[in-house]
């Protein structure tokens, strides 16, 4: 099965085509630089495979958590790709992302709990354990936060992932043992999405696509509740 993956979800900008036995993909970090980045690393590694985009059977795209106008340029440009070429596409988080490469760094780990600045005192956080072939599986499904209502992983060992672990007036720096290894370095990576896709192929119709917004999704239940 002949897959592309993008993600544009944060400052980092990745794509990445895979046919189950090779691999080829593109990683920068570019900082409102998506729009022109994501173009010519689609031509780069499109050339590098040999492939035309006719020949693949599906996409994986970033959905999310992370900026807004990020996210929005990996989903729409998916969507349209997906939508023209008649192929299905699967969604896959930033969290997930994260959490498939700090487990790998730290096999030793049996968690990753990932944060990431969510902007306004919030963080996007999410914890995932270690399942079948080595690929995270949920144990706390991604959500907007509140730093101070957290709880830590306990009873094995745990990795932190994600920027906010360490940043400059982290609220979670002291939550951290001595002994708690950090990813802190990590960026959600499409090659990484490709892997997990593969894994666990779940895609939706291109229209079905959309981005994460796990701040604009509180904001709804709670005009909701107070109807």
């Amino acid at each position: 099965m002949k897959l592309l993956a993008l993600d544009t979800s944060t400052e980092a900008c990745s794509v990445a085509i895979g046919d189950g036995e090779q691999r080829w993909s593109r990683f920068e970090i570019c900082p409102r630089q998506h729009n022109q980045q994501l173009a010519s690393m689609l031509r780069e590694v499109r050339e590098e495979a040999g492939l035309d985009f006719a020949d693949l059977d599906g996409l994986v795209c970033g959905i999310g958590p992370g900026s807004f106008t990020g996210i929005r340029i990996a989903v729409g440009m998916a969507q349209g790709m997906a939508a023209a070429l008649d192929i299905p596409v699967m969604p896959v988080t930033t969290t997930a992302s994260l959490a498939l490469q700090a487990l790998r760094r730290y096999p030793d780990a049996r968690q990753a709990a990932i944060a990431m600045d969510a902007r306004m005192g919030d963080i996007y956080w999410a914890i995932y354990g270690v399942g079948g072939a080595g690929m995270p599986i949920v144990v706390e499904v991604e959500r907007l936060a509140d730093p101070a209502t957290l709880a830590l992983p306990s009873g094995a060992p745990w990795v932190a992932a994600g920027s906010l672990w360490r940043s400059e007036g982290s609220p979670l720096a002291a939550l951290l043992e001595a002994d708690t290894p950090v990813a802190d370095d990590l960026h959600p990576d499409a090659a990484n999405m490709l892997e997990l896709a593969r894994h666990d192929w779940q895609p939706i119709a291109p229209a079905a696509l959309s981005p994460l917004y796990l701040r604009s999704e509180v904001a709804r239940k709670s005009a909701a509740a107070n109807r």
